[in-house]
């Protein structure tokens, strides 16, 4: 197994790596076994074996064309950090073609050592007019 990131940016843009190539064990490896997953939705996902089944499902169902992440913030408070940035994602499901774009928020903590994801919320912007 690789070494974990050395900071929390780095465990979310290693996590986002992970979904991207469908490298589901080493996904799994950066979340905590209990994380949290919160939806635009506000269904919420409990586990890192569910979580992961998440990115999973979308992949299985989507072909990603283009995903960018924009205007990067993160917040270390001790153990604690929260990382936040914008997203922009095109890809096809069901042979059409959608756009979307919102916020997407992790909590990443320090547990022995390692920098995990135990929380992420994501958001979808609003249709445009």
């Amino acid at each position: 197994m690789s070494r974990p990131p050395l900071d929390p940016r780095a465990t979310v843009q290693a996590l986002n790596r992970a979904w991207r190539d469908r490298d589901w064990q080493a996904a799994v490896s950066l979340l905590h076994p209990n994380a949290v997953f919160v939806g635009p939705d506000g269904n919420r996902t409990v586990g890192a074996e569910a979580c992961v089944a998440s990115y999973r499902e979308f992949v299985e169902h989507a072909t990603v064309e283009e995903y960018e992440v924009t205007d990067p913030q993160v917040d270390v408070i001790g153990e604690v950090a929260v990382v936040r940035y914008r997203y922009e994602i095109t890809y096809r499901w069901q042979g059409n073609a959608v756009i979307d774009s919102g916020l997407d928020l992790f909590v990443v903590t320090l547990v022995d050592g390692r920098w995990l994801v135990t929380w992420r919320m994501l958001s979808v912007d609003p249709p445009l007019p």
